[in-house]
């Protein structure tokens, strides 16, 4: 038996040339659904890493509002035994506009996170609205080429790791099976063909 018998016959490449390719489409599916929050989310660690490099001023709170979404209505109740029970769910984001001195002029700003994508944490939404209240003086990240560009923190937002994350693992998955199926393995078709 050659070596490449036995590599057919172990769930390697086939053995004739000419073969066809084992089907991969199903991991391509997967590489390419999370090659989109990947992308997303490193174009957005890339815009908080910048902030990094800003330069910070005093600022001071003046407003600042936590906006909360109840999806509790829209949940039915669930029934455990003869108790029902229902599932409270709420989403939280906190908005806020900051007084600020840069390039020689009184400016105002609302920005909490750069490269946020729209998306926020519910958890750390509650923690900066109770740990700015109005009034409160704090640094805040100021572009050096547009002084109006201004954020309440500086570095890669949360939204923007988590979608990192999130791409990253699909991606691996996605290659993790290709491999796989490129072997043979879970096609449905015997190793020891």
């Amino acid at each position: 038996m050659t070596s490449r018998s036995v590599g057919a016959k172990r769930g390697g490449r086939p053995a004739k040339r000419g073969a066809a390719p084992r089907p991969t489409g199903m991991a391509w599916t997967v590489i390419v659904l999370g090659a989109v929050p990947l992308g997303f989310g490193l174009w957005g660690l890339k815009q908080g890493l910048e902030t990094l490099s800003w330069p910070k001023v005093e600022a001071e709170i003046v407003d600042k509002h936590l906006l909360l979404r109840d999806d509790t209505p829209n949940r039915p109740t669930v029934r455990v035994g003869k108790v029902g029970v229902t599932e409270r769910s709420e989403f939280a984001a906190f908005a806020v506009v900051f007084r600020y001195a840069a390039g020689g002029e009184a400016r105002l700003g609302s920005g909490v996170e750069r490269g946020d994508l729209g998306l926020q944490n519910s958890a750390k939404s509650r923690e900066l609205n109770d740990g700015y209240p109005v009034g409160t003086k704090t640094m805040v990240v100021v572009d050096p080429r547009d002084p109006d560009d201004a954020y309440l923190l500086a570095g890669p937002s949360s939204a923007a790791k988590m979608l990192s994350a999130v791409g990253a693992g699909m991606v691996l998955i996605g290659l993790w099976m290709r491999s796989l199926m490129r072997r043979g393995i879970g096609s449905g078709v015997p190793v020891d063909e």
